[in-house]
């Protein structure tokens, strides 16, 4: 494979290609270069004519970041600031012209960069069936990726499906015990395994109903006894005589128990009929095949005696049983065809209230592909489309990148195969080598120079996955091929880093528990490992200035992360764990919530008693019996009753600042020094603070009133199961601390020195609902047996992508790479897809080649000395190392013991400076938001009988619903509206289900009045370009305000360029009088300084001002056209602007 050179001039760019990338080559880089390349070379591409993919939100925003900033560099080389790349030097030696072409093109990316065309695969193809709706032949806005069906909607419907979908003729009350016993009786965990099963994105096999599996019951019984001749008495004979042989079956007295004489019974007894019914069947499900699971192998005692039983009816009974009736007992089976019914139950619920999940919006947008003008409008909107990250792709994603791009203009894949870790989520390593082989060998190059790792490491990493010394070692089960492994290199002039302590870039820590019968993987993580760990840590922190935040610690799982951090933390190493928990697991909740409960009722001692005994302000039991004295319970009163007009009258933020410097205590300390000063609030307080901030965003967001607060807080779990962003802990990513992340979350991440601990632990046995190829269709199979062949290749793959996780582990490291062995000779056989990624690696490492099916034989009873040989033979110069841990467990060090000196009490220390706080336009503004409005006579009736924009009912309700119409209503539906009851199907999904359904006409007049008013020299909103409109533009500043220290943040309506100018435009839904006139400028005017407006305007005016100055070099008031207040109900284009519009040029 020829390697690809982005910066070389001479690499051509403007053809297809397959780019594989190693861990450490530069893709990212390679990326934005293509954009800058495509951008300025002969055959220009316009910015938003190349599209770039990838499949996450994070990956997203950094393809962003990386490609906005490569794009400012290439202005700087050009500028002659620094030496050029290659390509941009040729560039510069064609001439002044040539480069000032080619700078204006840069230029122009930049000021357009708002519109690029970066998405998350999802991302893009909602976006292309929203724009292109008409010909995706779907309803207008059926696809929002802002607002995805929720987690709890989407367990409702599964909630359903047990009330409405279960019933006797389908399901047996057996079948069902069965499958709930399969999950201890938890009825939670069945329904939310259902719905991830459903959400995979796969259909799942139909599997036989209740009454073809009594067909089959009857059929295979019939066989049973013609081919085995079984009758009740050969089979009880039997039973009698093999009894003794196995345990479990008899009670203390060495008699047979009762329990097991009946299940044997009932099951002998089934074979004296001729025709079985549903209640046979149901027998032989609530049995559960008792007596061949008693018979199995693994429970025989003395294999000596069975050679004295005498003659047995039928040999092989257990197998025999197992082979004929197994799939008529098995949960799985059962629990296929519950997910199957589930899946389509879900899907006509998506359907019938168009909704669109993930996997439908790639469904959706492969129907639209039939369409032949939406194939065209979406190739012609492109020229270039990058797909990064492509060994994440699944089926349908190639199938659609396929059809729009191959063959139409350039299409960049770009992926590594050794790094397809995500088949949990569908993505399809053979997908990646078919697309691979499609392209053809004319089109593939490779990124073989690594830039991460250091030389020598680089060296190791080579050695230890090449072919010779690890043959096999990534294996392509379903081809029955393996992967090769292509060596990377080290760039030129790298530098290396040497340590003092004379180990190797890779080391390996190995401990051995010889005598233990099971895998103790957390035992020997407190006795060896971890101690080990932290040896390493605090000894390369001091003698080779290894920041913290430069070791990482990869784990398999979140459970394996708190238990290192544990660890390190009492050792005195601060950790930060990247996935942290969630605030809805937080007591900063509950205590935010009892906080506010007694704000609200301070007169309830019981709410007044929580608080002031809650993790806050902590009182003790006896302290709060205090508040028996009417002159405490006065004073404690007064400081509620303060925060209270607090809250109610500048917001929650006001109410937080208040609530930190408020004392509770004799000592004088305030809530924010007491809290900080508790051994046990650090993390406490960091919760409490985020909270804050949430309810910050919250009240701004929605106009929300203090009491909605406390119903959000409510809400809480209920956002945290819809995995909303919003629960999730924030990480302090600026801490110096050892960071703690799962091996899948490390993908694309480096570090000086990693430690990939999750390497050595085991999995459970994989899922029996198996993805396989049916009619070459993939669906999810049902697969009883363990033994069965599909299971069997299922868990050759499982162990494939374990190698695959392997190698993402051991690339992350830059200087040196720690890599744990667990040595467990005499430990139980592992099963088939247990084994860890660890005991795969070391069964290839320095052996022969073998089949993978076979690699489990050298798994059982692996004592190191293959590892420990190999490593031995190698040269110095291969910087691989090892060391064997103490067999006894080491004791933990917080670090050198030093002579205590005495402590004496410090000076105080008074740091200048007031803190900073953020606050909004609703907390500084002296009258707040929500005042009710001086007129009495503002509506409120939903069944008024006349209807108009001025009798729709008052309140934040309504104005919410409008606000939303306005932002979410594309303008370019407005154009083609001749009149408001055009509309109304556009509106319909917004009032559908709730309480203005019936004003649907009568919104649809206010937003065609407000689109079409003029709003000055004829410049009406429906004449704007789209492209121009900017809607709920956040912004977050720094406050000038000297009595507001801290920051300013806030959502702006709507910001449009229109004409070369900028303007700021505000809906308001306010009630001003029953008719037009009421909106006139004075009344509007009046209404402004009511609700401070005027210090909104200025606010935002601001914020515009400095985004402005980073992309528009012209004076501000030159550009400024100022800010227009829309008085939605006084708006009418027969009055043009003397109603309803007011607009102050300039806010100061």
């Amino acid at each position: 494979m020829k390697s690809f050179q982005v910066l070389d001039r001479n690499q051509k760019i403007h053809r297809n290609y397959f780019l594989e990338a190693s861990a450490g080559t530069g893709k990212t880089f390679s990326i934005e270069n293509i954009v800058v390349r495509l951008l300025v070379e002969k055959e220009e591409l316009d910015f938003e004519k190349i599209l770039v993919v990838t499949f996450t939100r994070a990956a997203t925003r950094d393809l962003k970041v990386r490609i906005r900033a490569n794009i400012e560099n290439a202005l700087a080389y050009l500028q002659g600031q620094e030496t050029p790349p290659d390509y941009l030097q040729s560039i510069i030696e064609k001439g002044l012209l040539e480069v000032t072409h080619a700078r204006k093109r840069l230029e122009r990316a930049l000021f357009c960069f708002d519109q690029a065309q970066i998405f998350t695969i999802h991302s893009f193809c909602a976006r292309m069936l929203n724009e292109y709706v008409f010909e995706g032949g779907l309803r207008l806005d059926a696809i929002s990726m802002d607002d995805p069906l929720p987690r709890t909607k989407m367990l409702a419907i599964v909630r359903d499906f047990f009330r409405t979908g279960i019933n006797p003729k389908e399901y047996s009350e057996e079948e069902i015990n069965l499958v709930l016993a399969d999950f201890y009786g938890d009825l939670e965990k069945l329904e939310n395994t259902l719905l991830d099963t459903i959400c995979k994105g796969i259909d799942i096999e139909e599997v036989p109903p209740l009454s073809k599996q009594l067909d089959d019951f009857n059929a295979e019984m019939l066989a049973l006894k013609k081919e085995y001749g079984m009758t009740s008495e050969a089979i009880l004979q039997d039973f009698y005589l093999l009894a003794p042989l196995y345990r479990g079956l008899r009670d203390k007295k060495r008699q047979l128990k009762k329990e097991v004489i009946d299940k044997v019974t009932r099951f002998a007894n089934l074979f004296d009929l001729e025709v079985w019914k549903e209640e046979e069947y149901n027998t032989l499900v609530a049995d559960q095949l008792f007596l061949s699971t008693a018979f199995a192998p693994e429970n025989m005692g003395s294999r000596s005696a069975s050679q004295n039983i005498g003659k047995i009816n039928i040999p092989n009974l257990s197998s025999v049983i197992r082979k004929h009736l197994s799939r008529f007992v098995s949960p799985t089976i059962i629990f296929a065809r519950l997910a199957c019914d589930c899946q389509k139950l879900f899907r006509k619920y998506l359907e019938k209230e168009e909704k669109f999940g993930f996997d439908e919006i790639l469904k959706a947008m492969k129907d639209a592909l039939a369409n032949r003008d939406f194939l065209q409008n979406v190739q012609s909107k492109y020229k270039a489309a990058i797909v990064d990250e492509f060994q994440d792709t699944d089926p349908m994603q190639w199938e659609i990148f396929q059809q729009l791009f191959l063959g139409s203009g350039y299409l960049y894949l770009v992926g590594d195969p050794k790094q397809s870790i995500y088949a949990f989520r569908q993505a399809d390593i053979y997908t990646y080598l078919s697309a691979s082989k499609l392209l053809g060998e004319e089109n593939l190059a490779s990124l073989d120079t690594n830039y991460r790792s250091h030389p020598s490491l680089i060296h190791a990493l080579n050695t230890l996955f090449a072919t010779s010394n690890s043959p096999r070692l990534m294996p392509l089960p379903h081809l029955n091929q393996d992967m090769p492994y292509p060596e990377v290199k080290s760039p030129p002039n790298a530098v290396e880093r040497g340590f003092s302590d004379g180990r190797g870039s890779v080391h390996f820590y190995i401990a051995e528990e010889a005598s233990a019968a099971t895998y103790p993987l957390e035992k020997m993580e407190q006795d060896h490992f971890f101690p080990f760990m932290v040896q390493e840590i605090q000894r390369l922190s001091k003698e080779d200035g290894i920041p913290l935040n430069q070791f990482t610690v990869l784990v398999s799982d979140r459970f394996q992360g708190k238990r290192v951090a544990a660890f390190l933390n009492r050792a005195n190493i601060p950790t930060l764990l990247q996935r942290s928990g969630s605030l809805a697991e937080s007591s900063a909740l509950a205590a935010f919530r009892e906080l506010l409960q007694a704000v609200f009722s301070p007169r309830n001692l019981s709410s007044l008693k929580t608080a002031l005994g809650g993790k806050v302000i902590r009182w003790t039991h006896e302290q709060v019996r205090e508040l028996e004295d009417s002159s405490k319970l006065e004073k404690i009163l007064y400081q509620f009753h303060r925060l209270k007009r607090a809250l109610y009258s500048e917001g929650i933020a006001s109410f937080y600042q208040q609530m930190m410097h408020t004392c509770w205590h004799e000592d004088g300390c305030t809530v924010v020094e007491f809290l900080l000063s508790q051994e046990d609030s650090a993390e406490f307080y960091s919760d409490f603070q985020q909270i804050a901030e949430i309810l910050f965003e919250f009240e701004n967001s929605i106009r929300s009133t203090p009491e909605a607060l406390l119903a959000f807080l409510d809400d809480f779990k209920t956002l945290f199961l819809n995995d909303d962003n919003r629960t999730k802990r924030l990480t302090d990513l600026t801490k110096n601390a050892v960071n703690i992340m799962t091996l899948h979350a490390s993908k694309g991440l480096e570090f000086d020195v990693v430690f990939t601990l999750g390497l050595v632990k085991r999995s459970k046995a994989p899922e029996q609902l198996v993805p396989l190829l049916r009619n070459d269709h993939r669906c999810l199979v049902a697969v009883p047996d363990k033994g069965m062949t599909e299971y069997q290749k299922h868990c050759l793959e499982v162990d494939a992508e374990k190698i695959r996780q392997l190698y993402v582990g051991m690339t992350r490291a830059k200087v040196r790479l720690y890599t744990p062995v667990m040595i467990v000779p005499k430990s139980k056989n592992v099963s088939l897809g247990c084994a860890s990624p660890m005991e795969l690696f070391l069964a290839r490492l320095g052996h022969p080649p073998i089949e993978q099916k076979d690699l489990y034989s050298r798994i059982h009873g692996y004592n190191g000395e293959p590892l420990r040989e190999f490593i031995d033979k190698l040269p110095k110069e291969t910087s691989i190392t090892y060391t064997l841990l103490n067999t006894t467990p080491s004791i933990i060090s917080s670090g050198e013991e030093e002579d205590q000196a005495d402590l004496q009490e410090p000076n105080n220390v008074e740091i200048p400076g007031a803190e900073k706080y953020m606050h909004s336009f609703t907390s500084l503004s002296s009258v707040h938001a929500h005042k009710p409005s001086t007129i009495s006579e503002a509506p409120h009736d939903f069944y008024a009988e006349r209807k108009t924009p001025h009798t729709l009912p008052s309140g934040s309700e309504t104005g919410n619903l409008l606000h939303k119409c306005l932002e979410s209503i594309p303008l370019s539906i407005f154009k083609n509206v001749k009149q408001p009851s055009e509309l109304q199907e556009i509106v319909r999904p917004y009032v559908i289900g709730n309480k203005y359904k019936e004003w649907n006409l009568v919104i649809c007049e206010i937003l065609f009045n407000a689109v079409y008013t003029s709003l000055e020299d004829g410049l009406r909103i429906v004449d704007i370009d789209p492209k121009q409109c900017f809607h709920e533009t956040e912004f977050l500043y720094g406050s000038e305000i000297e009595k507001a220290p801290g920051y300013i943040k806030g959502f702006v309506d709507l910001i449009f360029e229109h004409r070369g100018k900028y303007y700021i435009l505000d809906w308001k839904s306010n009630w001003l009088g029953p008719q037009y006139e009421s909106y006139k400028k004075e009344n509007l005017k009046n209404a402004m300084q009511e609700h401070n407006y005027f210090l909104q305007a200025q606010l935002y005016t601001e914020a515009l001002q400095r985004y402005l100055r980073l992309v528009d070099p012209r004076p501000f008031k030159e550009i400024f056209g100022g800010v227009f207040y829309l008085y939605l109900r006084g708006l009418h284009p027969n009055f043009g602007n003397e109603f309803g519009v007011y607009h102050p040029r300039k806010c100061s």
